[in-house]
């Protein structure tokens, strides 16, 4: 059992605070098309930030790509591509500062302000037209946070704040697998994937697996209600305690 642990790079009770964020966030992934590294970046932030952006990055990876095929269907081709265009540019500009190595803590503070930054652009009530140029420019904004911090969602979810909800989950997960594979391997490129990120992320699979079983049973019971409030409410508390811990040394 210590040999588990080990091979995944932290200790037991890391291990199961970190599976229990990641179950959580696979259910409002599901929920949502794209609220993964809201919740759980933040909360690895405060336990574990050296695995971040990498071990986050990877997890999500396979949560949307797992997500994706369901909806199929509903993407938004059309928007799919400036989209990815942007997130592209984004995360080859991160990929050069990612390379520059801060500590941890530089990288969990990040973390805090990019999902504090993106919880006020969700509160604000500022809604942006769904054109290419906006895409393009959301897309880009993802994928400098996404690859920075693994919180790429911010940008997107403010322009599809309004649209359908099976258009926006089918689209920004098709997204987010594009994207964040784009910012894995731009951060490979520059060396920032290590063994302990590969380990981390394949030693949480129970957890997501777990998220998943529990997802459509959630999903029927929250159909009508709003988990916005909870996730935003979660996402600051964390990113202030994460404050609290790593900004004020």
């Amino acid at each position: 059992m210590t040999t588990f642990f080990a091979f995944a790079g932290v200790s037991p009770a890391i291990w199961l605070m970190a599976a229990a964020a990641v179950a959580l966030g696979v259910l409002t992934q599901r929920a949502t098309g794209g609220a993964f590294g809201m919740v759980v970046a933040p909360l690895v932030a405060l336990i574990a930030p050296q695995m971040l952006p990498g071990g986050v990055l990877m997890l999500s990876f396979t949560v949307t790509l797992l997500s994706t095929p369901r909806d199929l269907g509903a993407i938004a081709w059309a928007e799919l591509i400036p989209a990815s265009g942007g997130r592209l540019a984004g995360a080859m500009a991160a990929a050069g500062v990612v390379a520059l190595a801060p500590d941890p803590g530089a990288v969990a503070v990040l973390v805090a302000l990019a999902v504090l930054a993106g919880v006020a652009l969700s509160l604000s009530g500022l809604r942006v037209a769904i054109t290419t140029p906006s895409l393009i420019g959301a897309g880009a904004i993802s994928g400098l946070t996404g690859t920075l911090t693994s919180v790429g969602a911010p940008p997107m979810a403010l322009l599809y704040q309004h649209a359908p909800p099976a258009r926006t989950r089918a689209t920004l997960n098709a997204f987010f697998v594009i994207g964040v594979g784009v910012s894995l391997a731009a951060l490979a490129w520059r060396g920032q994937i290590g063994r302990d990120d590969i380990a981390f992320a394949l030693s949480m699979a129970p957890a997501a697996a777990l998220g998943f079983a529990l997802a459509r049973p959630a999903m029927r019971w929250l159909d009508g209600r709003s988990i916005r409030p909870l996730i935003l409410g979660l996402a600051t508390l964390t990113s202030a305690l994460i404050l609290l811990r790593w900004g004020l040394r």
